[in-house]
């Protein structure tokens, strides 16, 4: 139980939340989930001049509570709580929820990585039973239609480029003064490997900077991944890329 409180705690902190008890339909931002339910959260009633718990003074009130054991939620402090039975407060509609669930965060990379194949089913699937398009009185007073298959399209496929690196020069070719030979290089799915392998003609690197847009405690691993793309970068002939170049992150405003 105190695990599922916790989850509770976690995903309705902040939400704006609707009375539903009272005529005025009152709206509160949610502050907390209480451990205790509506039988067992005592407070004292100024009206009666004594303590009472939720459960009791909503019976006396309003009506006998339907779930009184459920955790009541707090729209107060933890100094001064002002609780209400969940089954009477309804989340107000339209509120963006800017985190994602843990479980959320985990799907979104197995999403965005499916095969077209898959995500073309998903997308199918999506418009012919989850939205209801096609049956949509509003889109049809609109004179509008919703076809239940996607839209294809003539395309044509590119030929892979043809692309020339040369082989990295060996200490001795270097010292002898060898240019290296072209080496014609096979593009497979769009990607190619860059190993043993060096620019024909390298461009210089003389100013260049990092923007690191994460938490500051990263810093330490951004610095670590240029480090090891300034070795890449050398390993294929860019010689002038030695020098750390600044990480530049956002000050405490966001500039």
């Amino acid at each position: 139980a105190g695990g599922t409180v916790r989850a509770l705690k976690k995903a309705l902190k902040g939400v704006k939340v609707r009375t539903t008890h009272q005529q005025t339909n009152k709206t509160y931002t949610l502050k907390a989930v209480e451990e205790r339910s509506a039988n067992n959260f005592v407070f004292f009633n100024k009206r009666k001049q004594c303590e009472t718990t939720v459960a009791a003074h909503f019976h006396d009130t309003y009506r006998q509570l339907t779930y009184p054991d459920l955790p009541c939620v707090n729209m107060g402090s933890a100094r001064r709580p002002n609780c209400f039975p969940p089954e009477v407060c309804e989340i107000v509609a339209g509120q963006r929820k800017l985190k994602l669930a843990d479980v959320q965060r985990n799907l979104l990379p197995q999403a965005c990585s499916a095969k077209p194949a898959t995500g073309r089913v998903a997308m199918e699937h999506a418009v012919r039973h989850n939205g209801q398009f096609h049956k949509d009185p509003t889109t049809e007073g609109f004179g509008l239609s919703v076809s239940l298959e996607m839209l294809e399209v003539q395309g044509r496929r590119l030929e892979p480029p043809e692309l020339e690196y040369c082989k990295v020069a060996s200490p001795h070719e270097v010292e002898a003064g060898r240019e290296a030979a072209a080496t014609p290089v096979t593009v497979t799915n769009g990607s190619w490997n860059l190993r043993d392998l060096a620019f024909r003609e390298p461009a210089s690197l003389l100013s260049w900077a990092v923007v690191h847009l994460g938490a500051a405690k990263h810093t330490r691993e951004v610095e670590n991944y240029v480090n090891s793309q300034m070795r890449m970068l050398r390993t294929c002939g860019l010689h002038d890329a030695r020098a750390m170049p600044p990480v530049v992150a956002p000050d405490c405003n966001g500039e």
